[in-house]
């Protein structure tokens, strides 16, 4: 059985929940779950992933463990972007592989159009 950790750090808003698993020193993975779902969602391919890559996937603000966002914050598609960018700079990561998944997988692909050179594709890696 893979051991899970969950923590949390905080954004200017409130705190962003985590759960990684894996080996700390392996290729950071960031997992990004879609609309109304959460961190938990990539819970089932635990099993499936290699053990030798570092995976940090995150709850996006109202959902799962993360703290809502106060009212009258306006959303845009580009808000899940800021909130990749902020778990990446607390993970302290230069490069990383990321899986999206339905919303998270449109954040992920912008996220990809405004920061190349972090974001690994994975026929490279």
């Amino acid at each position: 059985m893979k051991v899970l950790n969950e923590w949390f750090f905080d954004a200017q808003w409130g705190k962003i929940a985590l759960i990684s698993w894996g080996n700390q020193k392996g290729m950071p993975v960031l997992l990004v779950h879609g609309r109304q779902d959460s961190a938990a969602t990539f819970l089932p391919l635990l099993e499936y992933l290699p053990d030798d890559h570092y995976y940090v996937a995150l709850d996006m603000p109202g959902h799962g463990k993360s703290d809502q966002l106060p009212i009258g914050i306006t959303l845009s598609r580009f808000f899940g972007v800021f909130v990749m960018d902020l778990t990446i700079q607390h993970l302290k990561w230069t490069e990383f592989i990321c899986i999206g998944h339905s919303m998270g997988a449109g954040h992920s692909k912008l996220k990809h159009l405004v920061s190349i050179p972090r974001l690994l594709p994975l026929a490279k890696y």
